[in-house]
């Protein structure tokens, strides 16, 4: 019986495009790039601004500009999100227009199995914090209806806790 070779054409190669972020400008990113290009990315956007702002244009352009292939690098986590919940958003909507996400120094690359299980540990962390956060303030409130109103309910508020 003759043998039948099969040749698999390469699988394409993916854009690894990075972003850089100081929060200053005296700050130097070098040290950033130069992760990111060791890592193989050929493309890094860079910008200056604090994390807390939500004025980020540099950011802004590139996860508009990304396309499907494409794996956006970051060299932590907090250089790209303002917070787990915002992080959480940026890659929902890379993943659902087939970009991937890829951080250096922590375990997520959502390529790979091990990365989407990362990112879901991580979520589910997110989600139990703020559930406790929900829950001191809810016996914060209590506690105050309980004492008449001392220290956060007073009035309507205290009656409507109790």
């Amino acid at each position: 019986m003759p043998q039948v070779a099969t040749v698999s054409s390469p699988a394409p190669q993916q854009r690894l495009i990075g972003y850089v972020r100081v929060s200053t400008d005296e700050q130097l990113n070098d040290a950033q790039v130069d992760e990111l290009r060791a890592a193989g990315c050929h493309r890094i956007h860079q910008e200056h601004g604090s994390g807390l702002s939500r004025a980020r244009p540099v950011l802004t352009k590139l996860l508009k500009d990304l396309s499907a292939g494409d794996v956006l690098v970051v060299v932590r986590l907090d250089r790209l999100a303002r917070s787990v919940s915002h992080l959480l958003q940026v890659i929902e909507n890379l993943e659902g227009r087939g970009v991937h996400f890829r951080s250096l120094h922590d375990p997520i690359d959502t390529s790979t199995p091990q990365g989407m299980f990362s990112l879901q540990v991580l979520a589910l962390l997110w989600q139990i914090n703020r559930r406790f956060a929900m829950m001191g303030h809810l016996l914060y409130f209590h506690r105050g209806a309980r004492d008449g109103g001392v220290g956060c309910c007073t009035g309507g508020l205290a009656e409507a806790v109790r």
